[in-house]
């Protein structure tokens, strides 16, 4: 047995729309009602979802009010998707085959 330290490093993060749907499942909230509680779209909620659209500040901060759902959610998600694609490219590894997340929404 060593003593070195470990660090936990994940194959896979979840994608800010998929964790935004998790938190709705679990909390028994449709895209409609969030999309009512935020005064966005269902069809914006719903891109956010789906990974079409990305978490803008504004709709960060929206989030946190009608969720409760912290602000930095937004930051802290794209940090990770970085940091493992980071690691995926400096490995030689095609980061759109295996990183198992989705492409990232374009800016328009």
């Amino acid at each position: 047995m060593t003593n070195e330290p470990t660090s936990y490093r994940p194959n896979r993060v979840s994608a800010p729309g998929e964790t935004l749907a998790e938190i709705l499942e679990s909390r028994g909230i449709s895209q409609t009602e969030l999309a009512a509680r935020t005064g966005r779209s269902k069809q914006h909620i719903n891109e956010i979802v789906a990974g079409k659209a990305p978490i803008t500040h504004d709709m960060a901060i929206q989030l946190k009010r009608s969720l409760g759902a912290p602000a930095s959610f937004r930051t802290t998600a794209r940090r990770a998707i970085g940091s493992i694609l980071r690691r995926r490219r400096s490995t030689n590894d095609s980061p759109a085959r295996s990183s198992g997340l989705p492409s990232s929404p374009s800016r328009k």
